[in-house]
């Protein structure tokens, strides 16, 4: 059984692993959580209703993850 999982290499990657790897796409990637991330804040900083508040934070809170996760060096 073990030589049947070192014979099948074929690891799954992710699309954000992959395009990590290429410097202009990370960048990118980058650039684009960073706006949404200001774009959000510019919204909670207006005030809205309860619901909309809370739902925006908890999308802050996941991008501000993936930007935790894009930027760790490996």
């Amino acid at each position: 059984m073990e030589e049947q999982k070192t014979k099948n290499d074929d690891t799954f990657v992710f699309d954000l692993e992959r395009d990590m790897k290429n410097f202009a796409k990370k960048k990118e990637i980058t650039n684009d959580i960073a706006t949404k991330v200001a774009a959000i804040k510019n919204t909670l900083r207006k005030g809205g209703d309860s619901e909309e508040y809370d739902k925006l934070g908890a999308v802050l809170h996941g991008y501000n993850a993936l930007m935790s996760v894009v930027d760790k060096k490996r």
